[in-house]
């Protein structure tokens, strides 16, 4: 078994009991099952006809007379309703078995894909669409218990069953056993024929469905672009191309299943008219009761259906396993910087925010380098200014910092330990982010400023709020603290939203901050008013500041210019201007 595939038998592993469980009732219902047809054969040979009773049924009511037969046909119609209830209880617990761990499997699966998801880079979801890798946490997350409930379980249970009735019906007439077991290879012909073709359209159809589902959703969260272009129409026709080709791969899988499903019927039915063939002679030449054939052609019957469970379930297996393709193919693919097998700890867990980038090369898996021998040392609370045109490198820079990435060559040290010698979690536990886009979440006001942070008190809470000079909009607010904001936070203005980002970063507490673009989308006189609320923030941190307007970089204590993945300039403003370098002309770029 290949180690993606272990992912999902690991996750079933936990509930091993319930599948115990599970194998237990069915096989208790196969041995009930096999008495199902027996009162009627007794009746037929013993109370109808004239056959003796079996040696151990011989103290049931004697069949020579007809009160006797009355007795023994009661006493056999009430053990058929007892094996029939008796059969039912157990499907009936089966059943409630079954639904029970499909669903645990099910949540189980799409936890573990939510949380792998979580861990895989910006960069991979820069490159997947959420509506698709959304599919394959609710639907596809579905395919380890219709392997495991669908078709695993379902093929060792119809194969015990196949053992136990074939072994009774070679104990009652072995001949003919042999006569109807020659159709037996005709089921893997038909699945050696249709599987392949069953499980490409399977496939297919589920890579479409993930198109549709992330088309979908671009469009929705775009919507504001989209009206304003007048792009609906095209959108909707768009939407419809791909549901009528996810149609015809539907259909396309659906015929092909439905045509295997017939000709598995068939070969059924070859079987029974092969039964009634030779029984029926048997029964003519008296060499076989009436009784034991209506046993025959009931285990018979009892048999081709899971035969034809062992064959249908090939269609079944072909739609989970295209559904587990995609689910492995995502438990398998690691872009995340690992974590070393011994991490080293700053001292008192806390770094003191002094950061170096040593020679520091990235390149991304397609080999296209971005940055080239940076090297900069920063002290701790000194504020870093990052400027340079569109594409010069700088959010990839932090990035690193952040270890989002791993560096391609060289190193980056904070308090002198390379990143990579440290836990991920220790990393992130250093930075503190403040993006352009201040992303708030369907939480409370308190909860979204505590995100960083969620064992913070209240007063804590208030403070951090107070400090990013929050608190009198949130006083306005219909619940104040209380108050539960939408998904992207539309009842707030930008500004607004940028203060309680403000806050819970300040409620982070990290050593290391780093402020992309911040105030970018705001007005002078907004942004004012944010960078004064920032500066209690970045007092005491080390601060990398990524802007472009003069307002906020004149600020800094040192401006770091970058191009092209490149530091060609550092110095205060002034002394930068002086130069007649890049800063200088992008500097005056903004003045004109």
């Amino acid at each position: 078994m290949s180690m993606k595939w272990k992912l999902l038998t690991r996750t079933a592993w936990p509930y091993r009991r319930e599948l115990i469980t599970l194998v237990a009732a069915s096989l208790t219902g196969i041995i009930i099952n096999l008495l199902r047809p027996w009162p009627l054969k007794l009746i037929l040979d013993c109370a109808i006809g004239s056959q003796p009773l079996p040696a151990g049924l011989q103290w049931m009511p004697s069949a020579k007379n007809s009160s006797g037969s009355f007795g023994l046909i009661l006493s056999l119609s009430a053990a058929s309703v007892l094996i029939y209830l008796a059969w039912e209880s157990v499907k009936a617990w089966e059943l409630f078995v079954r639904a029970g761990l499909g669903r645990r499997l099910d949540y189980s699966l799409g936890a573990r894909l939510f949380a792998h998801l979580q861990r895989l880079s910006l960069h991979f979801h820069s490159q997947h669409s959420s509506g698709d890798l959304v599919k394959r946490i609710l639907k596809d997350s579905s395919c380890l218990s219709q392997l495991l409930l669908g078709v695993v379980l379902p093929n060792l249970i119809s194969l015990a069953s196949l053992l136990m009735m074939g072994f009774v019906l070679w104990r009652f007439n072995p001949p003919l056993t042999l006569l109807v077991s020659v159709v037996m290879p005709l089921y893997l012909v038909l699945i050696r024929i249709f599987h392949p073709a069953m499980a490409s359209a399977s496939y297919a159809y589920e890579v479409l469905e993930g198109q549709r589902l992330g088309q979908a959703e671009q469009v929705l969260a775009s919507l504001p672009v989209v009206q304003a272009f007048n792009r609906p129409p095209i959108e909707r026709r768009r939407y419809h191309r791909l549901s009528n080709h996810s149609f015809a791969l539907f259909r396309i899988a659906n015929q092909i299943q439905s045509y295997f499903v017939f000709s598995i019927g068939s070969v059924s039915a070859m079987g029974n008219a092969l039964l009634l063939l030779g029984g029926g002679l048997q029964v003519v030449a008296g060499t076989m009761s009436v009784g034991t054939l209506t046993v025959f052609v009931a285990y018979l019957a009892a048999i081709y259906g899971p035969l034809e469970s062992l064959t249908e379930s090939a269609a079944g297996f072909a739609a989970a396993i295209a559904q587990a393709s995609r689910v492995v193919e995502l438990l398998d693919f690691q872009d995340q910087p690992p974590d070393p097998a011994n991490p080293r700890a700053l001292p008192m867990q806390r770094a003191t925010g002094r950061v170096t980038f040593d020679h520091v090369h990235f390149a991304y898996s397609d080999g296209r380098e971005v940055l080239h021998d940076l090297n900069l040392d920063v002290m701790p609370g000194e504020v870093i200014a990052l400027v340079g045109p569109s594409g010069a490198g700088k959010t990839t820079l932090m990035s690193l910092l952040a270890r989002f990435y791993d560096v391609s060559a060289g190193r980056i040290l904070v308090d002198g330990i390379d990143l990579r010698h440290l836990s991920l979690a220790d990393v992130r536990a250093q930075v503190g982010l403040l993006l352009q886009d201040p992303m708030m979440l369907p939480l409370s006001v308190e909860d979204n400023i505590a995100y960083g942070n969620p064992h913070a008190t209240k007063n804590s809470i208030e403070r951090a709020a107070e400090m990013a000079q929050a608190v009198s909009f949130i006083k306005r607010l219909p619940n104040g603290y209380k108050t539960v904001l939408d998904a992207s936070g539309s009842s707030l203005s930008g500004g607004e939203k940028q203060r309680l980002s403000i806050a819970r970063t300040i409620l982070r507490d990290a050593p290391i901050l780093i402020l992309d673009e911040p105030t970018s989308a705001l007005d002078a006189s907004t942004e004012s008013e944010l960078m004064r609320a920032i500066q209690p923030l970045i007092a005491t941190r080390t601060t990398f500041i990524i802007a472009h307007r003069l307002s906020t970089v004149r600020r800094a204590d040192r401006i770091v210019v970058m191009d092209s993945g490149r530091i060609v300039e550092i110095g205060h403003h002034q002394c930068l201007l002086s130069q007649g370098g890049l800063y200088s002309r992008l500097c005056g770029a903004e003045l004109r």
